[in-house]
């Protein structure tokens, strides 16, 4: 079901990167955002908005560059924890069939902590704030999180291949490798 519903978010996303500039949308006053049902504020952030939210914002913030030439940025948010996993979301924007003519650039970022103090700090965290760990104690929460975590870096394989373009950002920031970002 996990993949399914990536696939789904993959394809929507490439749907939306693909569309004519909407910048007209995003005017509150022309005739085409009143009848989409924008209202006053120009943001796009409304809830009658006809794109979803985070294709919104990214768009804003692609059509603000200045003196640039990106059109549209969209990140994919998923657990893209296996070469085969990475490989297919490349495929997936790459392909010369399936995306002919629209050239769609690929950045994976993986964040990488081993710091236990940085590591116990965000563990509170989740616990204290997602519904997953309600009624529990502070020990159960994070013995079912560790337990969680440690099942995760079972499947878990790093980005190696120098091929690809990434980011990987160690303990928050401590240390920061790029890879073929340009």
């Amino acid at each position: 079901l996990r993949q399914e519903v990536a696939a789904l978010a993959l394809k929507d996303m490439l749907k939306w990167l693909d569309r004519p500039d909407d910048q007209q949308m995003m005017n509150t006053n022309s005739p085409t955002a009143t009848s989409a049902g924008i209202t006053s504020g120009g943001s796009g952030s409304e809830p009658s908005s006809p794109r979803p939210a985070y294709h919104r914002s990214m768009s804003t913030t692609a059509n603000s560059v200045q003196n640039s030439s990106i059109d549209r940025v969209a990140i994919f948010d998923a657990t893209n924890s296996t070469v085969a996993r990475r490989q297919w979301v490349l495929e997936e924007c790459t392909s010369p069939i399936k995306r002919a003519n629209k050239p769609t650039g690929v950045v994976f970022v993986e964040s990488i902590c081993d710091d236990q103090e940085l590591l116990d700090e965000n563990f509170r965290f989740k616990i204290q704030n997602s519904p997953d760990f309600q009624g529990m104690t502070e020990e159960e929460a994070i013995a079912d999180l560790r337990k969680r975590v440690s099942k995760y870096e079972e499947q878990y394989e790093t980005i190696e291949d120098d091929a690809l373009s990434y980011i990987k950002i160690f303990n928050l920031s401590s240390k920061v490798m790029v890879n073929h970002i340009y």
